[in-house]
């Protein structure tokens, strides 16, 4: 497989935030240099989950610019990708402040132009607290000169 070039994604699971459950799904597109760079978007949707809404915390959407780095963990059949990963939010949260986090996510090669992946190291911005989210989703290579 030639792991370098564009791919589109999606995702699901859950984050917490102030101490509430909330579900989460996106889509976005990412591209894999042969460098070993990355960089991309992707925009996701949270809710509360039953029982868990609180004044203000509701429905939202967000639009994130991705930024990181990847490497081959083992090359398989089928191949093992670990990808660093920034998340930075293109939308302003409470005070102004536009959020970032980072995380590792593992990509399992299923198929000859895809994979799947999971969330592996949820941090803040700095690395140093945990943050409780946890995504599962798939990987589609594409040749955008095809559509």
């Amino acid at each position: 497989m030639e792991l370098h070039g564009d791919y589109v994604f999606r995702f699901g699971g859950f984050d917490r935030q102030d101490r509430l459950a909330r579900h989460l799904v996106g889509l976005g597109r990412i591209t894999l240099g042969a460098d070993g760079g990355l960089r991309g978007e992707h925009r996701a949707t949270n809710s509360p989950m039953w029982g868990q809404a609180a004044p203000g915390l509701r429905l939202r959407h967000s639009i994130y610019s991705l930024s990181g780095r990847y490497e081959v963990i083992d090359r398989g059949p089928p191949l093992l990708v670990a990808a660093e990963i920034r998340f930075e939010r293109q939308s302003r949260g409470p005070g102004g402040h536009e959020a970032a986090m980072q995380d590792t996510f593992l990509l399992q090669q299923s198929g000859p132009d895809r994979f799947w992946l999971i969330s592996s190291n949820p941090r803040d911005e700095t690395g140093e607290e945990v943050i409780d989210e946890l995504v599962m989703g798939e990987a589609v290579k594409i040749d955008a000169s095809c559509w």
